[in-house]
């Protein structure tokens, strides 16, 4: 009986962690995106030019510590929807330093 509840446990571990690491590979970090006006928002455009392409308000953001070069730093994640795509864009120090795009399900 121990034996089953162990094999059960474990089979139950591995399925957790085979799709939370399929959620993971199913993000794509970027260099650039396209807003739903037609501009490009490049990784390195200042927070102003991120809201003057985007021309909307993003569906959710979220704040949070960033670290570089020993700095903690406060960022913002910033969540577009366009086109059954979800675009996370990160801004640190007013500065774009990462966009990440999902497919939606």
């Amino acid at each position: 009986m121990l034996n089953k509840t162990r094999k059960l446990f474990v089979y139950s571990v591995f399925m957790a962690l085979l799709s939370s690491s399929t959620l993971i590979l199913a993000s794509t970090e970027t260099n650039s995106m396209r807003s739903q006006s037609g501009n490009l928002v490049y990784v390195g455009d200042s927070y102003a030019n991120l809201m003057q392409k985007m021309q909307q308000a993003p569906i959710s953001q979220r704040s949070y510590e960033w670290q570089e070069n020993r700095k903690t730093l406060s960022a913002v994640d910033y969540i577009y929807l366009i086109d059954n795509t979800y675009y996370t864009v990160t801004v640190v120090n007013n500065q774009v330093k990462k966009i990440v795009w999902d497919r939606k399900i």
